[in-house]
């Protein structure tokens, strides 16, 4: 691979990952445009989450290079939105479909300051493309899985990054959640968002 470059959204360039003995991502090289839909393929086991991990900055790379948005990872704050494939839920801290969404703009505000009009204009644009507005009180346990995993791309959404990771957004989902994940991760396309599914 030659020097990074301005239009990549992500460059590796012979990255490992190691868990003990085990390499989950073995000399990867790679570049992904900005703007652009990328699906990552491949069977259970395969590196997938490992990859989108690598990306976010939450698992370190062992060997090799490793650069997003033109920075080696882990990235800045508020470029890089990353929505796992399983969010464990904990019923000790009840949160509602709002406040996690508010999660969200945590990098950008801190726990204590509210959100500014642009801020407040974000999360219910988030809220009203991925269908959520009659479920904005309920508690996430209560949810279907579809509409949780609506919820937590909603929360990726308000944090307005320029790459979005969604590992397996829609695996195991209802159509109806399906359709409106795919739909959304389309219209991030076309405003010039780079997603990685």
């Amino acid at each position: 691979m030659q020097g990074p470059t301005d239009d990549a959204a992500v460059e590796l360039d012979g990255a490992c990952v190691r868990y003990g003995t085990v390499e989950a991502l073995h000399e990867a090289t790679l570049r992904i445009p900005r703007g652009v839909s990328v699906a990552v393929i491949g069977p259970n086991g395969s590196g997938k989450s490992t990859l989108l991990g690598v990306l976010s900055g939450l698992v370190p790379v062992a060997c090799g290079d490793a650069r997003v948005l033109g920075a080696a990872v882990p990235p800045r704050h508020g470029k890089v939105a990353h929505v796992l494939q399983d969010t464990p839920l904990r019923p000790e801290v009840p949160m509602t479909v709002a406040e996690t969404i508010r999660l969200g703009t945590y990098a950008e505000l801190g726990l204590l300051r509210r959100p500014g009009a642009a801020t407040r204009e974000r999360m219910r644009a988030a809220v009203e493309r991925l269908g959520l507005k009659d479920l904005l009180d309920r508690q996430l346990p209560e949810l279907s899985g579809g509409q949780r995993q609506r919820v937590l791309i909603a929360q990726g959404l308000v944090q307005d990054a320029d790459l979005l990771l969604l590992d397996e957004p829609v695996a195991g989902l209802d159509v109806t959640s399906q359709r409106i994940i795919l739909d959304v991760i389309a219209e991030e396309r076309a405003r010039g968002r780079t997603v990685i599914t």
